[in-house]
């Protein structure tokens, strides 16, 4: 059984477990970045080719700290085929418990990120070459 896929944002949770990464400078300097005082609030540009494992290390990392991390919240926000921008969904950073917090579908992509301890803005050069091609305009966002 192939368990590669082309974007690390459709693997499901089950299947983000069972796979490791093989990156292990990556994932401690994402370590380091995301889960230190230093670099908390602080931007950090990934920067590699494509089919690289930025996508997937990411994605490990922030499922690590949820984990490992009392209170740890991510939002990670992908630029979806569809030609939208839409935030990843929490199930694939989250693990499932049976607590009382918000249902974060019920909220905006806004109040969803004024609740992130990290926020994650992946595939900036989709949306980039797609304003490009005139085919999303940013203000088109809504958000929601």
């Amino acid at each position: 059984m192939n368990l590669l896929k082309e974007r690390a944002e459709n693997y499901t949770a089950a299947e983000l477990d069972r796979i490791h990464s093989m990156d292990a400078h990556l994932i401690r300097s994402l370590e380091g970045h995301l889960f230190s005082s230093s670099g908390k609030g602080s931007p950090c540009t990934i920067i590699g080719g494509k089919g690289t494992g930025k996508t997937f290390n990411l994605i490990k990392t922030l499922r690590r700290g949820v984990r490992e991390l009392e209170d740890f919240f991510p939002v990670m926000f992908v630029f979806e085929r569809s030609g939208e921008i839409e935030a990843l969904d929490t199930s694939l950073l989250m693990p499932s418990s049976g607590d009382s917090s918000p249902k974060l579908e019920e909220l905006t992509d806004q109040e969803v990120t004024m609740m992130a301890d990290a926020i994650v803005f992946d595939d900036f050069h989709y949306v980039c070459e797609a304003i490009e091609r005139g085919e999303y305009l940013p203000q088109n966002w809504s958000g929601s």
